[in-house]
């Protein structure tokens, strides 16, 4: 949807439509999508990294996974 089309279509809303929308609007000022997710720094998250990034560098990129599992499904059947 272009620009143009969106204005249109904001134009086009019932006054009663047009407060949802800007209530919806203010409520995502003030609480952007992402506030209830973990702060930045998390300690835990950071060794996870850290440990995949030393696995990664040690072993190289490993392999799918999913083939991996649907040969074993599909002999088992």
């Amino acid at each position: 949807m272009s620009t143009a089309e969106l204005i249109d279509r904001i134009r086009a809303l019932s006054p009663e439509e047009l407060a949802v929308v800007k209530a919806h609007i203010n409520s995502a000022i003030v609480a952007p999508p992402d506030a209830g997710t973990r702060p930045k720094e998390d300690p835990l998250l950071d060794r996870i990294t850290a440990r995949r990034e030393r696995i990664l560098k040690r072993n190289g990129p490993l392999p799918d996974n999913a083939t991996a599992i649907r040969e074993w499904r599909d002999g088992i059947e």
